[in-house]
């Protein structure tokens, strides 16, 4: 039976009440789509938000402060959802009179967090960075207050559940240019991804995934030994994040290292001394003075980059950072590219104009396709000298790109770090199992959106995103600003004080620039 005579029956039939009959005929006229489909089942938290409103409200005894050591000062202040029916909170404070802080961070459910947030901060959030429960079935995610284990039938639909409805009302609070990073492992990536593509932005708003190459992996497997988890980026309206400058970017990692090792080596010209090189070798042996004499050269230009050059070729850089490898007569270090025109098609007859050699006066071969410059830019180039010709006209020219102008890259889809907090943990005297490390924080909130002003992360944990932030802005003078949200509950069986109350410790510490107080420290 065909979709059209099954309609007409069943709104014939007399075995279904009117509304069972509308239920039917809106599932026949549903159209099929690819994505995700899940058991849905209640969520506790949602049904209180049926009748009741969650409301901000500022722990004034929380409230830190910053030091004077701090550059700029930093204020954030703790606030709790509260829940009261709309009669109820008609004579309540409401924390739209609150003066704006720096910080906000916020204690209680995220899903009442968020709805309430959606009163105050709709349309105004940059970036939202979470690491939320992975679901290993190891004591990481909870829903309605029972801890999901590896063998439940439902824990894949249980954690759909949970993490939906918190991506929609988050997606709400983004503007228009705004970004969604997410953490996840290989427990829920299918699942994530789908439902980010699908239910929550669409494939067009998808900026990439990055893997996080933790370098450790893990010991007990009994297949592959998984040593990475996935970066999930999506933007709220891809058009709209394009029109910001240097998006997805990030610095060179040994841009810096470089130019100093090249400004070092070429302060050296005209002076007498040993090669590093040859420095190393002999070092060991202490020579007297006399015989390290005859190891002594008088420095150029041309043996300031063979040396440089060497010490390039030691070094675990990525062969775009290696490509800088000389240096010119004003100390600058630069590279050659192609000026060839880069697409498949001829360019244009005012890109095949012949560059002559400076020395041999006679013309260069022109790219096959033609300049990737008009005669106009490529004129404008010689002028600055940013055309290298080789030793004669065989050779065809370079475009000249200096280092210290071009010290970004774009974002790889690889990024490589085994770093750890331990030591930080140990040091502030807090614990906490397995904290996401600041270094990697900080690199995604600066690697991904170029100038953030407001930061959410509604699985704040020990408060990594926090300290991130301010580290970030100590380095750059950055005016972000964040909003952490963390439930205050217990970590299960263990003798760990609630998180949120280690997420206002640190906070403290990091805010205060301390790193040997003791963690009995009252935060009230």
């Amino acid at each position: 039976m065909d979709k059209k005579s099954l309609l007409a029956k069943l709104k014939e039939s007399e075995l279904f009440t009117s509304d069972e009959r509308s239920y039917l005929v809106e599932l026949l006229n549903t159209k099929k789509k690819y994505g995700l489909v899940w058991e849905d089942k209640p969520e506790d938290a949602e049904g209180l938000l049926r009748t009741q409103l969650p409301v901000l409200r500022e722990v004034v005894e929380k409230r830190i402060l910053a030091s004077k050591s701090v550059s700029r000062k930093t204020t954030a202040i703790a606030v709790e959802t509260n829940l009261f029916t709309e009669e109820e909170n008609q004579d309540k404070q409401s924390f739209d009179n609150v003066v704006a802080p720096n910080h906000i961070l916020i204690e209680g459910d995220n899903l009442h967090a968020l709805t309430s947030l959606t009163f105050t901060h709709e349309g105004k959030i940059d970036v939202i960075y979470i690491d939320p429960p992975y679901n290993r079935g190891e004591n990481d995610f909870k829903y309605n207050d029972n801890w999901i284990e590896k063998d439940n039938p439902f824990k894949h639909s249980l954690w759909l559940n949970f993490i939906s409805k918190r991506l929609k009302t988050a997606k709400r609070l983004l503007n228009d240019k705004g970004v969604m990073i997410i953490h996840i492992d290989e427990h829920e990536f299918d699942a994530l991804n789908l439902l980010l593509e699908t239910e929550i932005f669409s494939e067009a708003d998808c900026l990439g995934v990055i893997v996080w190459n933790k370098q450790n992996p893990k010991g007990d497997s009994k297949g592959v030994a998984i040593m990475h988890e996935y970066v999930l980026i999506y933007s709220k309206n891809k058009l709209e994040f394009k029109n910001l400058e240097n998006i997805i970017t990030r610095p060179k990692p040994n841009a810096l290292k470089i130019l100093n090792k090249a400004k070092r080596l070429y302060s050296k010209i005209g002076k007498v001394g040993i090669p590093d090189e040859i420095n190393d070798v002999i070092k060991p042996f202490s020579f007297p003075k006399e015989i390290l004499k005859d190891f002594e050269v008088k420095y150029d230009l041309e043996l300031v980059n063979k040396e440089f050059q060497n010490w390039l070729s030691r070094q675990d850089f990525s062969g775009g950072e290696k490509a800088y490898k000389f240096i010119d007569e004003a100390g600058r270090v630069y590279r050659g590219v192609s000026m060839a025109w880069p697409n498949k098609e001829k360019a244009p007859d005012d890109y095949f104009a012949p560059l002559i050699h400076p020395i041999t006066l006679k013309p260069c071969p022109i790219p096959a396709r033609g300049w990737r410059n008009p005669t106009a830019t490529m004129s404008k180039l010689l002028k600055k000298g940013l055309i290298l010709f080789g030793n004669d006209e065989t050779k065809q020219p370079e475009r000249k790109y200096l280092l210290s102008e071009n010290m970004f890259e774009n974002t790889p889809s690889i990024y490589n770090s085994g770093v750890s907090d331990d030591d930080l943990f140990q040091e502030i005297g807090i614990e906490f199992p397995y904290p996401k490390p600041t270094e990697v924080a900080k690199y995604f909130l600066q690697s991904i959106h170029p100038d953030p002003k407001i930061i959410l992360d509604f699985f704040a944990g020990s408060g990594t995103t926090g300290h991130a932030v301010f580290e970030a802005n100590m380095a750059d003078e950055g005016r972000r600003r964040f909003i952490l949200v963390q439930l205050p509950e217990s970590l299960d069986g263990s003798s760990y004080p609630n998180i949120a109350k280690i997420t206002i410790e640190r906070l403290k510490r990091a805010g205060l620039g301390i790193r040997a107080e003791s963690s009995s420290t009252d935060v009230g």
